[in-house]
């Protein structure tokens, strides 16, 4: 290595501007591996923010159907009550028992 110094730097000058190339080469290095370094989390980590966003997309929209259904349910629940308590307010059937014929008491 000296032998190969000593062919390419002849002056104090030179060996500087030689020193300048090297350190810009390793610093150029150092960022590259850094960066491969912290590129593969940083994709891990914006996979999983993708993943978690999605399901609770999933989870949102998964509630909101229950919450409709159940809301369908208790819409058709209440109607049902509502037509059996104006049934129950008919003259012909305030004494009526289901498992009893008309003329049983």
């Amino acid at each position: 290595m000296k032998t190969s110094l000593e062919s390419q730097v002849k002056t104090l000058d030179e060996l500087i501007a030689l020193q300048a190339s090297m350190a810009g080469d390793q610093f150029e290095r150092a960022v590259d591996y850094w960066s491969e370094l912290c590129r593969a989390p940083g994709e891990n980590q914006a996979a999983a923010i993708g993943q978690m966003q999605e399901q609770a997309a999933k989870a949102r929209d998964w509630i909101s159907q229950g919450a409709t259904q159940e809301r369908l349910i208790r819409q058709s629940g209440w109607e049902r009550g509502a037509t059996a308590r104006h049934l129950m307010r008919r003259p012909d059937h305030e004494n009526r028992h289901p498992c009893r014929s008309p003329s049983q008491p």
